[in-house]
């Protein structure tokens, strides 16, 4: 197993790129390096609730329907690619930089930076500050080659087609973990940034067919997409995003952590939408 520092990311590309889709898995990445493991007072087991739970393995066949995948290698709780790069708490750290640009939003306040302050539950990642040169590193090693690979990949998409469709893959606390019983999570929730960040046919399309599998589906409740989503899309460049989040109780346990029979059902599922997939670009464009 490769140092997250080393391999940041992984793609797969397919033998022959037919379709103008990228899927990315920021949130999967489950190499933890020891200088990592020493930094935090939390254990292994800890860490890896903020997993996107092997959601790269999940949509492992995209490759072979014709389109690449990109997942990071480093875990979500020591950089997370879906922030922002300057969404940072500067309370983590000593001798951070009073005239750069960091920034609050409301992710940084609940301990979800881009050097995230704490896993779910509220549990602090650390018990002391760290040097500001750490989230250097962290943007340096791990983030910025992240994005610079998907851009491109992006890049490389719409020369080849014209068009982009980013297809980004996340996995979200299940029913059995919500903390309200009256909230009750549908099995994929669909995140356009309420309609800005794809055309409307494709969302519903991606709906219709994972609704015949037998799916519920909810579009941008609670998740409506997040920093790839929103970034990437740009309409005059006929570039598109959607985000897909995959309720955790149809394919895993949390405790101990773990595939459950579930998984694959829905990696069979997964299968069927992408088969539909190449139909759907041959006949639309």
């Amino acid at each position: 197993m490769k140092n997250p520092e080393q391999s940041p990311y992984c793609i797969q590309l397919p033998d022959q790129w037919t379709l103008p889709l990228i899927f990315s898995s920021p949130h999967s990445g489950n190499h933890y390096s020891e200088k990592f493991l020493h930094q935090t007072c939390l254990n292994p087991e800890q860490l890896r609730l903020s997993e996107d739970f092997n959601v790269h393995y999940l949509f492992k066949d995209v490759p072979a329907f014709g389109a690449p995948l990109i997942h990071a290698n480093f875990p979500r709780a020591y950089c997370d690619v879906n922030r922002a790069a300057n969404e940072i708490d500067l309370e983590m750290f000593v001798s951070a930089p009073t005239d750069q640009s960091c920034h609050s939003s409301p992710r940084v306040l609940a301990g979800l930076g881009t050097i995230p302050k704490l896993v779910s539950a509220d549990t602090p990642i650390y018990d002391r500050l760290l040097p500001y040169s750490e989230a250097e590193y962290r943007l340096n090693s791990c983030y910025y080659p992240y994005h610079t690979a998907l851009q491109r990949l992006i890049a490389l998409c719409r020369k080849k087609f014209g068009r982009a469709f980013v297809i980004d893959c996340h996995s979200m606390p299940g029913n059995s973990e919500a903390q309200s019983s009256d909230l009750e999570l549908a099995d994929i929730v669909l995140g356009n940034r309420f309609g800005r960040t794809c055309p409307s046919e494709f969302s519903e399309f991606i709906a219709g067919i994972l609704d015949q599998t037998g799916y519920t589906i909810s579009f941008n409740a609670p998740y409506a997409g997040g920093y790839i989503t929103q970034n990437y899309a740009d309409p005059s460049l006929k570039t598109h995003t959607l985000q897909i989040e995959l309720n955790r109780d149809l394919y895993m346990e949390s405790d101990p952590l773990r595939l459950h029979d579930g998984h694959t059902e829905l990696m069979s599922r997964i299968r069927k939408l992408l088969m539909r997939l190449e139909v759907y670009f041959t006949s639309t464009f």
